[in-house]
């Protein structure tokens, strides 16, 4: 036998020497697979197989595909059954050859070809076991070797290790792929099993196993061969019934959401023609499943209108539901305990599940704090009371939407952080405001004092004048700690939206990303956005309101006397001037303190991780020298900045003396001189009041100012893009067949590649170990493999499918990995 032959392409020459029956064949020639005593051999080209609805010896009604067979495949023809049977349909110009199945048989027998035939046989079984086993084997399947006898005394999944086994039930029954609906396995046949086609054991079980040409030897080769096509047969039946009534109710659901949109369509038209425009068309269709309705509600009481996903039956039967919707739905979820009157106080949104009613709920805070049940089922809307709560699970889920998939700016991040505060902030403004008129009492009852009741004398006016003064601290005081609850309130409602959400955007971030920056400057500066938040969530209500308030007093220093109105802008001009020249004098050095402080916080991350090998190597010396260098550099810069901090005090501290001064000579020397006493201290009651307003504004600004470097250093978090890949396709579960196909890789800037020409084929349940000297590309492959970096040339697969036609992200869910160093 000639080396350069394969075994199967001496069987085909030796079934064209045996006068098999040759036939070229095309699409529009179809051949029934009804005869069990024929096998159409495929010389070249492609027969495919088809399942197609069978009345009165003829086929009717659409065809399924199934499989396509390969040259030196075999389809063995089968009993007819009633209602389906198998085609047999060829690309253009294939050739077959018609072979009885004595000839299979005869070769069967012949020590030349008999492990030739037997591979037609059992490939034959593999190709049609592959296609049926629609369902995963579980991972505590069983894998079967030939000429054993096993006993299972409780429900075991069993299937082939390698090699095709037959199994025989000497005791009990099994199912195939554990479904109760197929026909019971028993001791009366023989079962194929593959690596793919597996069965359930129902206990208690007696197994014997046995190879193909065992079964052959015992002549119950074909009798077993038809009796699995039976089984097969009616699994195909009920796989195509069940894809029909799939496609059914897919129609009804199209159908009833077009009925719906119409509907909607329809009254938005007539909205202008309700009582003051307030229809609103229903929130949601009634074609979706309560828990995604409720889902949408919660997620649009956050701002953001998502449309379910288009696979979410296939997500509603995830292991992990809310898990898997809030991936499809590109926001994050966690689980929340409802305590106690937990509806007293509003917590956001929640997503609830009402045991009463059996299906989940939106749990919506309205604008006082308490919270409203909404039925999406049924849009009822309930407010929540003990009683109601009664009926909720204790837990309920919290939902985070993401952040806008495209470059990010500040403002971006207050959109987000404010959203759904505007109630917090009209009343922090409202309460502002409301100090600062009071703050304007001040120097009018200064006046008032010195001008009237002092010279006067009435001790019972300056009682009665001291109460009224006393109140209007206290309320001052009142309205600055509701000013201060709603800053807080607002604070903390910005932090849990913005930090769930920047840090969302890091997680989604392509993984070339992080290459660009060690572990500890990373978090650095993603814990700067926080900073960010706190300062600007602050500072521009504060700024806001002391404008207004430096405004109304400048306007009151007018009234009082406007050339000593004049000369005090111009004072606190001066003042503001030193302030804004302080500022960015500390900016620099602010900024090359951050920058040093993240290298310090990266540095001493790796420090502490290689401590064993700092110690092995005895190079502790060294490392302590390496952060020193470090941390005295981050030091000195935030050194120099406070030295400026500290001239700005000692100047505004003699600032203050000097404007004194100033304001006295001006009354005693210039055309203030004819003031009265009250007029006067008024005057300077306010003055003090206009410069702690025009300060603060400028110490505001500065905080504002040193955000500028916190902002630049988290400006690559914000500006690149998310790893979004909405254009791929979600795939199926793997069965973990990998194959690469002259797959060429090298590093950004590398001459030479660390990947030339590689190609790999693993098959499921396969074991490849890689191995080779540092810097060989081991861990470049499985960065590759995990989508982290993309080949130069070539391709990857997994169980045939294109991985840049599938969305990385999915694909990685299903991958164990542990990377090195990871």
């Amino acid at each position: 036998m000639s080396e350069k032959y394969r075994p199967n392409e001496l069987l085909l020459l030796q079934l064209r020497f045996l006068h098999a029956e040759e036939q070229v064949v095309g699409s529009n020639q179809p051949l029934p697979l009804t005869d069990p005593q024929q096998v159409l051999v495929v010389y070249n080209g492609q027969l495919d197989i088809f399942a197609v609805p069978w009345r009165d010896d003829q086929p009717v009604g659409a065809r399924t595909y199934l499989f396509s067979l390969m040259p030196g495949d075999a389809a063995f023809g089968m009993i007819s059954a009633e209602n389906i049977n198998l085609v047999a349909v060829g690309s253009p110009n294939t050739k077959i050859l018609h072979t009885p199945l004595a000839t299979i048989t005869s070769l069967l027998a012949d020590t030349a070809f008999n492990q030739a035939a037997q591979a037609l046989v059992e490939r034959w079984v593999t190709v049609f076991t592959r296609r049926l086993a629609l369902k995963l084997p579980p991972e505590n399947c069983l894998k079967l070797e030939n000429q054993a006898r096993l006993v299972f005394e409780k429900t075991q999944a069993v299937s082939a290790q390698n090699a095709l086994v037959w199994v025989r039930h000497l005791k009990g029954h099994a199912h195939f792929m554990g479904d109760q609906t197929t026909p019971h396995l028993n001791g009366k046949a023989w079962w194929p099993l593959t690596r793919h086609g597996w069965i359930e054991l129902a206990p208690p079980a007696e197994l014997l196993t046995a190879d193909t040409q065992t079964l052959f030897k015992q002549h119950a080769l074909w009798a077993n061969l038809h009796a699995f096509h039976a089984v097969c047969l009616n699994v195909i039946a009920q796989q195509m019934t069940a894809e029909r009534a799939l496609v059914r109710e897919r129609m009804h659901k199209t159908v009833a959401a077009d009925t719906l949109a119409t509907q909607q369509a329809l009254a938005t038209l007539a909205t202008p023609l309700t009582t003051k425009g307030q229809h609103k068309p229903a929130a949601s269709s009634s074609s979706l499943p309560p828990l995604l309705i409720a889902i949408q509600l919660v997620l649009a009481d956050l701002g953001r209108h998502v449309e379910p996903p288009e696979n979410w039956p296939e997500l509603l039967q995830s292991a992990d539901v809310m898990s898997a919707l809030a991936v499809a739905m590109n926001v994050q979820q966690r689980e929340v305990l409802l305590r106690q009157a937990w509806w007293r106080v509003d917590h956001g949104p929640l997503l609830g599940y009402c045991k009463a009613r059996k299906r989940s709920v939106a749990l919506l805070p309205n604008a006082r704090g308490n919270y409203y049940l909404v039925d999406g089922l049924t849009q009822e809307r309930e407010r929540v009371s003990a009683e109601t709560a009664a009926s909720l699970s204790d837990f309920a889920t919290m939902f985070y939407p993401a952040l806008p998939a495209r470059e990010l700016g500040w403002r971006d991040l207050l959109t987000v952080g404010l959203k759904g505060q505007r109630r917090e902030m009209l009343t922090n403004v409202a309460a502002g405001l409301l100090v600062a008129l009071i703050g304007l009492v001040l120097p009018f009852a200064t006046g008032i004092l010195f001008d009237v009741i002092v010279p006067a004398g009435d001790i019972a006016i300056l009682w009665q004048f001291g109460l009224a003064f006393l109140v209007t601290v206290l309320a001052a005081g009142a309205f600055r700690v509701v000013q201060s609850l709603t800053l807080l309130r607002i604070q903390g409602k910005m932090n849990l939206a913005i930090d769930a959400s920047v840090w969302q955007r890091l997680l989604e971030l392509p993984p070339n990303f992080f290459r660009q920056f060690n572990t500890g400057d990373l978090g650095s500066r993603a814990m700067g956005i926080s900073v960010i938040q706190q300062t600007l969530s602050g500072s521009v209500l504060a700024t806001l309101l002391s404008a207004v308030f430096a405004i109304v007093t400048a306007a009151l220093l007018f009234y009082y006397d406007p050339v000593l109105a004049l000369w005090a802008i111009l004072l606190a001009a001066i003042g503001l001037f030193a302030l804004g020249i302080t500022a960015f004098a500390q900016l620099k050095h602010e900024g090359a303190a951050l920058e040093a402080e993240g290298k310090l916080t990266g540095s001493v991350l790796q420090l502490i991780t290689g401590i064993s090998k700092f110690r092995a190597a005895g190079a502790e010396k060294r490392a302590f020298a390496l952060w020193a260098e470090s941390f005295a550099q981050a030091r000195l810069f935030r050194v120099l900045s406070r030295r400026i901090a500290v001239r700005y005090t000692v100047f505004q501290s003699a600032y203050n003396v000097f404007l004194l001064i100033t304001l006295f000579v001006l009354v005693v020397y210039g055309q203030a001189r004819f003031l009265t006493l009250g007029t006067f201290l008024a005057f300077q009651v306010a003055f003090g009041q206009f410069m702690g307003s025009v300060l603060g504004i400028g110490r505001i600004l500065s905080q504002i100012l040193r955000i500028v470097p916190i902002y630049q250093r988290a400006k690559p978090i914000l500006q690149t893009l998310p790893e979004t890949q909405t254009q791929t396709g979600t795939p199926p579960v793997l069965t973990g067949q990998i194959e690469l196909n002259n797959v060429t890789f090298r590093y950004s800037g590398a001459a030479e590649p660390v990947l030339r020409n590689v190609s790999l084929h693993a098959e499921a349940g396969e074991f490849i170990a890689i191995v080779g000297p540092s810097g060989s590309g081991k861990s470049t492959l499985i960065r590759l493999l995990l989508g982290f970096e993309k080949p130069s040339e070539g391709n990857l697969f997994f169980d045939s499918h294109d991985l840049t036609t599938l969305n990385q992200k999915a694909v990685r869910r299903q991958m164990g990995v542990v990377l090195q160093n990871g």
